[in-house]
């Protein structure tokens, strides 16, 4: 996302970070002095130095005039100061003395050379202090705790909190000189805190108006995602930080919107999970978290702002929950990351604090005025389109549905397969071995037509023996009966009789080796061209036969539309090949058993048709078209989907 390069965002380069003499940046980023010239950028480091050598080679004014038209901050400013009063009046030590809650306090880092602390000074002095304030001429007091060395104080006026600039001297010998030079030190040191004051002004007036701009520009996106994306591109540019993360809550749960720089983001990722994390731990913080903290009080759940910086690589995070002054309830949070100095400086936490309250405002009213995907999606539709064809919409989906109700005959179409009314199955008569077949399947043949041969050698030589045994038997029947034997007669005409059975049998089999269709028709199955000298048992089916005409056409019913067709709906055939010939007739038959064919359910639906030119063969297949009862349009199109959704979803 491009950021933006308005008016307020070109003045406001590196907004929070420190400021000259600590109060915040100028427009432009220029520092003027007192004179109103440029002065040029000082290093405070470089600056460090050239304060340690004051005074060789220099004239009091021209130190002062370098450290007024220096561009460092407060602390560094007062250090050289101090340095450039004590060298000035040969002092023996110099120190700001600043009044905080109705309480003096004078801290180690306000302090150069030799002074009192703070506990003796108050303890000494006491209400004096109040007194050297309000006068306008400097105050001399010896004070005991430094054995009697002569003090000065000057109130310092233009500070924002009471102040008193103290300089211990060494005697009291030439006060006048020495007055003279401090004065023209607390002269600068005055004209420091106005312009620092000046420059705190400037700086929350362009803060106020940068806030201002972002809140205008949040006001007029279009979606929330892509407000947020701006926001924390705009303030990537406006802050200088090197990261910003918003998240909102949505249902209760905090997301991740926006990260500065990222079009899209990834919410797999280890990165964007610990910007979640973060923000998380805001909002349960319920305050603003600086990570590593400033003290030990607010350094407790701040795990996932370490987990954030080592994983961005960077110094340091400051976040704090997105929340309006009226409502208590935060509406997301946002976490910043950046260099320790800058993302630690007092402005930048300030500016977080006075920005929080209005960002958060503008966000919730756009979330809250956001148009749903279906209202943004009618609303490009409605900047795209003509009314007349909006007007066409409603139309159209009025005829559609009147369309769909209209009624129309419903048709079932289906498989079918043509079979024979009748099979006939020619067998084997007895054990044997098939000496040659004659047809194949798909042959027409007449009744008693000879389809194949069994061998009847061994027939016939089993018949030989078995006649001549027979005969022997009656030969010896008569023997015996001559020599009136009665038992051994009894027995040759038992053993005559078996012989006579067997002899029958041979007979009937050597009658039947032929083996015949028993009507007229197709052969259907069986085939014994290539298995000649094969065995047979007695009732193996060698062929089966089904006559021609009438045949009849077996009808496949998907099981979905079973319930569709009924007995005397109307039919039309096309078998393959014919289709110029379509037959038609009436469902005869249903039965009431499914089956499975081709891995579906089906329903078999029968119907007879005569066939006296032979032209319909077993085995043919085709397509049916069956004329069910009439139903609507829409019924027709859509109840197999519609059904098929009900039988899949619980909820329906």
């Amino acid at each position: 996302m491009k950021t933006s390069n308005s008016t307020t965002t070109s003045k406001l380069t590196n907004l929070a970070s420190p400021p000259p003499t600590s109060a915040g940046p100028i427009a432009s980023g220029k520092t003027h002095s007192s004179a109103g010239v440029k002065a040029p950028h000082i290093d405070a480091r470089q600056f460090t130095q050239k304060s340690n050598s004051l005074g060789n080679g220099s004239t009091l004014d021209e130190d002062l005039l370098r450290i007024i038209t220096s561009n460092v901050d407060d602390s560094t400013a007062n250090r050289a100061l101090r340095t450039i009063a004590i060298k000035a009046a040969q002092a023996v030590g110099a120190a700001h003395v600043l009044r905080e809650n109705e309480l003096w306090t004078l801290t180690p880092d306000r302090v150069t050379g030799r002074v009192p602390t703070s506990d003796a000074l108050v303890q000494e002095c006491g209400d004096q202090l109040h007194e050297f304030l309000e006068s306008e001429s400097p105050s001399v007091l010896q004070l005991e705790c430094l054995r009697g060395l002569p003090t000065v104080f000057f109130s310092v006026r233009g500070a924002k909190q009471p102040e008193l600039f103290m300089v211990t001297l060494k005697d009291s010998t030439d006060l006048t000189s020495t007055f003279a030079k401090l004065k023209k030190v607390v002269s600068a040191l005055q004209l420091l805190r106005r312009n620092s004051t000046f420059n705190s002004s400037m700086w929350q007036l362009n803060s106020l108006a940068a806030i201002m701009e972002l809140v205008s520009k949040i006001e007029k996106s279009d979606t929330v995602k892509s407000a947020c994306e701006m926001t924390c591109n705009e303030l990537v540019s406006l802050l200088g930080c090197e990261s910003v993360a918003i998240g909102l809550f949505k249902k209760r749960k905090l997301k991740l919107r926006a990260i500065s720089g990222i079009a899209k983001i990834d919410r797999a990722s280890r990165t964007c999970q610990d910007y979640q994390q973060a923000l998380y731990e805001s909002v349960v913080r319920d305050q603003q978290g600086t990570y590593p903290a400033h003290d030990t009080d607010n350094g407790h759940l701040l795990l996932a702002h370490k987990q954030l910086v080592s994983t961005v690589q960077s110094q340091s995070a400051i976040s704090q929950p997105l929340a309006n002054e009226e409502e208590d309830d935060a509406i997301g949070s946002w976490v910043f990351t950046g260099s320790q100095s800058q993302l630690a400086s007092e402005n930048f936490a300030r500016f977080i604090d006075t920005a929080t309250p209005h960002i958060s405002g503008a966000l919730d009213l756009l979330r809250r005025a956001e148009k749903s995907r279906w209202k943004r999606m009618w609303s490009l539709f409605t900047r795209k389109t003509k009314l007349f064809t909006r007007l066409m919409i409603p139309i159209s989906i009025v005829a559609f549905f009147l369309l769909m109700q209209v009624p129309i005959t419903y048709k079932v179409r289906c498989n079918c397969t043509v079979e024979p009314v009748l099979r006939r199955f020619a067998v084997a008569a007895f054990d044997g071995l098939v000496e040659s077949g004659f047809v194949e399947p798909g042959d027409l043949v007449e009744k008693d037509q000879v389809l194949a041969e069994i061998d009847g050698r061994t027939i016939r030589w089993e018949l030989l023996g078995v006649s001549s045994e027979r005969k022997q038997s009656l030969r010896q029947r008569e023997i015996e009966l001559a020599d009136r034997n009665i038992p051994k007669t009894l027995l040759a005409e038992l053993e005559n009789r078996r012989l006579t059975a067997e002899e029958e049998v041979l007979k009937y089999k050597q009658d039947h080796l032929k083996i015949r269709s028993p009507i007229s028709g197709v052969v259907l199955s069986g085939s014994l061209e290539r298995a000649e000298a094969a065995s047979v048992k007695t009732g193996q089916v060698l062929f089966e036969i089904g006559p021609l005409d009438p045949v009849k056409i077996e009808i496949a019913i998907p099981a979905d539309d079973a319930s569709q067709v009924k007995k005397g709906h109307p039919v039309t055939v096309w078998i393959e090949g014919q289709e110029d010939r379509p037959l038609e007739s009436v469902i005869e038959r249903i039965h009431p058993r499914s089956e499975t064919r081709d891995a579906l359910n089906i329903f078999v639906a029968e119907l007879k048709f005569e066939n006296p030119d032979e032209m319909l063969r077993p085995g043919m297949k085709g397509v049916v078209r069956i004329d069910a009862e009439k139903r609507s349009l829409g019924w027709s199109l859509f109840h197999k989907p519609i059904n098929y959704l009900r039988s899949r979803l619980t909820w329906w």
